[in-house]
């Protein structure tokens, strides 16, 4: 049996969640939802999962910020085989890290990327 929750949304959130139903042909906001958390479920057991010595790549998003982009490059320069930098059309960067070492290093990478606020957004894929 499914559990009812309540949330409040914010106008700009729940506007991108309507859009998201119309889009992705959702029968309703709760399925939208399910359907984004259950993404966000699986990129955790994702990177809980990750153990060992591994192969990764981080993508970054930001506005221009590369100093904010270096100093993490230099923290963890070790586990980087490759960075791509390139300028989007809407006026932000993006960055592709191709990296491989100890799962808990690229794990600490990825924290010190998300949790910086001059830096957008921050997703690691596990080829």
């Amino acid at each position: 049996m499914a559990e009812i929750i309540s949330m409040s949304l914010g106008k700009d959130l729940l506007e991108q969640v309507n859009k998201m139903e119309n889009e992705f042909e959702f029968s309703g906001r709760s399925e939208t939802i399910r359907a984004a958390l259950n993404l966000l479920v699986d990129e955790y057991k994702n990177k809980a999962e990750l153990t060992g010595f591994s192969d990764a790549v981080i993508f970054v998003t930001h506005r221009d910020k590369p100093e904010e982009i270096s100093k993490i490059r230099h923290e963890f320069n070790s586990l980087i085989r490759t960075q791509i930098h390139n300028h989007l059309s809407n006026g932000k960067c993006l960055e592709m890290f191709v990296i491989n070492g100890q799962s808990q290093e690229i794990k600490k990478m990825l924290k010190k990327f998300q949790k910086n606020k001059k830096i957008e957004y921050a997703k690691l894929l596990i080829p």
